[in-house]
């Protein structure tokens, strides 16, 4: 089955990672429609555009029939820095205020992200753009569209979602993505901050695939069901956790690996 790339046209930088797979990438009208607007395609890969903002797709019509849906999209912080980062969607907590549903997630595709997460600090490096590059948390929407979700972001400010470099490192993760060949050994990841320094350097420096990451804030509001739930939501069956050990409050850290234990999870701390 195909993969589709999800653009929003309300996204700086979105658009602008769209204007680079066009381009670079030859992609041609497919003679497809969704939501109004010409379906592009090259090979197995299908792109779209939508006229919301991405967190709140709810659903997929007529390309419903997908292997996998990635986001190009732009990331903001508060800090500004210059940044690519990659990341699964899903509410861990009580509330959604970014689109999709409380306690809910998405589908995690370890091996996509991994290989989206590689391609960004190659290209940026040769780009020489000196970006950061990270995975992300678990956070906001889309949560219910039935196939895995994987977003990746430029960040953090304008200058940078209209940057024509950044966009092209942009682009050539989002076909990397589109057709892994980096696999990995997938993992759920727990503690931490936002950016998921741990978890990224370990995905850099060996074969860990993180899908779904919850961090040190969202580790105590966890019970044995909805930890669970964070595995089954992983394609390709997820039986791994890797703990950031200093990162865990002592409290949460003994509740999570109950529940891990409980469930026959092997646990590593980095």
């Amino acid at each position: 089955m195909p993969v589709l790339v999800l653009a929003s046209r309300l996204d700086v930088a979105a658009m602008n990672i769209v204007d680079k797979l066009l381009h670079k990438f030859s992609f041609a009208e497919s003679g497809l429609f969704f939501g109004g607007h010409s379906v592009y395609a090259r090979g197995d890969v299908y792109l779209a555009y939508v006229d919301c903002d991405s967190i709140h797709v709810s659903d997929l019509g007529s390309l419903a029939r997908v292997e996998a849906v990635i986001f190009a999209s732009r990331h903001r912080s508060e800090s500004g820095r210059p940044s690519f980062t990659v990341h699964v969607p899903g509410n861990l907590l009580d509330e959604a205020p970014y689109g999709g549903m409380p306690r809910e997630v998405a589908l995690a595709a370890p091996e996509r992200m991994r290989a989206a997460l590689l391609s960004l600090s190659e290209a940026n490096l040769r780009a020489g753009l000196g970006y950061s590059v990270s995975l992300e948390v678990t956070h906001h929407g889309p949560t219910g569209l039935g196939v895995p979700v994987v977003f990746i972001e430029i960040g953090s400010s304008v200058e940078e979602w209209r940057n024509g470099r950044a966009a092209e490192v942009a682009a050539e993760a989002v076909m990397r993505a589109a057709d892994p060949d980096r696999g990995g050994l997938s993992a759920v990841g727990f503690g931490g901050g936002h950016y998921a320094p741990d978890f990224t350097k370990l995905e850099f420096e060996g074969e860990l695939a993180f899908g779904h990451i919850v961090p040190k804030d969202a580790v105590g509001a966890l019970d044995a069901g909805f930890a669970r739930r964070l595995f089954e939501r992983t394609w390709g069956g997820c039986r791994l956790a890797v703990l950031d050990w200093k990162g865990v409050k002592g409290v949460d850290r003994e509740a999570l690996l109950r529940f891990l234990r409980d469930q026959d999870v092997e646990v590593l701390k980095s």
